[in-house]
């Protein structure tokens, strides 16, 4: 496909396509693993750091987004939010000794520079959706900044995923997805 931008526009404006049965299935189901696993394993529950979450949270999207093929919602957020959690996991370890905010600011500017390559594979991507994961993550840095300690825990972030788990299970027991 070529990236004049006329193209490139044409095919992040597509329709996601429904997904099938099995697509549904194992979307919803990574996800619901993905947030058990934030549940369990991260602190104050688990012996993971929290600075772990965001990596976990990312690589779930993108686990959840492959078993959908190229109707796979959550490319966009697991691009970026795994890019950022790349960045949190190797500065808040201490195995990269840089500046936090700077390494994690690039890291969701590539995150996103990478959203932006998903129409080349076919599969749709809205700018607006890139925005609004960028701003969603400011947002909640902020919000961390400000009011100290409100994400402190990892369950509320596995609780979230295992809500998006049952979310994306909804069509395939509904029977509104493709055979």
């Amino acid at each position: 496909m070529s990236s004049h931008p006329a193209q490139v526009a044409e095919t992040s404006e597509r329709v996601r396509p429904r997904p099938t049965r099995v697509q549904a299935w194992a979307r919803g189901l990574l996800l619901l693993v993905g947030g058990l696993v934030v549940i369990v394993l991260v602190e104050p529950v688990g012996p993971a750091k929290l600075y772990v979450m965001p990596l976990v949270l990312g690589v779930t999207y993108l686990l959840s987004s492959a078993a959908g093929g190229r109707s796979g919602g959550l490319w966009v957020p697991g691009l970026i939010v795994t890019a950022w959690g790349v960045a949190t996991t190797t500065v808040l370890s201490g195995t990269l000794s840089v500046d936090f905010t700077a390494a994690a600011v690039l890291a969701i500017g590539v995150g996103a520079i990478a959203a932006t390559q998903l129409p080349r594979a076919g599969i749709p991507c809205n700018p607006l959706a890139i925005a609004v994961v960028v701003a969603a993550i400011g947002a909640l840095e902020l919000l961390e900044a400000q009011a100290g300690g409100v994400f402190a825990d990892g369950w509320p972030w596995g609780v979230f995923l295992v809500l998006g788990g049952l979310w994306e299970l909804r069509p395939a027991m509904t029977g509104s997805v493709r055979p």
